[in-house]
């Protein structure tokens, strides 16, 4: 599976075994392509391989000291998922604001997990 690269790449593609929560929106599991809605956009577009869900949602750069492997970073309460950083091979990522539902079970539950998905880049 490819993965959109988010940043000087063009797109990265990924797995995701169960169903996540990004900008508000719930989508199901699947295959998904995660791409720049401009060339070198802080606007980002989640996409179902087949076509039936989607999003776009902004994000904030991020940076790492060292090229970081293509990936998604979710944040899991619970049962609950939340995307919260995207990587696409680079030095620079995005990150997405906390929604207000997971800032709610941040309150509520004792801790989060960190779940990490390796993408590749398209």
């Amino acid at each position: 599976m490819g993965v959109a690269s988010v940043g000087a790449q063009s797109r990265i593609g990924v797995d995701i075994p169960f169903d996540f929560m990004v900008a508000g929106s719930l989508l199901p599991a699947g295959t998904y392509e995660v791409r720049p809605v401009l060339q070198s956009s802080e606007a980002i577009l989640i996409r179902s391989e087949n076509g039936k869900s989607s999003v776009m949602f902004l994000t904030i750069g991020v940076y790492a000291k060292r090229e970081e492997t293509p990936k998604l970073v979710f944040h899991k309460y619970g049962s609950r998922y939340f995307l919260n950083q995207l990587w696409d091979g680079s030095s620079i990522g995005h990150q997405l604001p906390k929604s207000r539902a997971e800032a709610e079970l941040a309150l509520q539950e004792n801790g989060k997990r960190q779940v990490v998905l390796a993408a590749q880049n398209r």
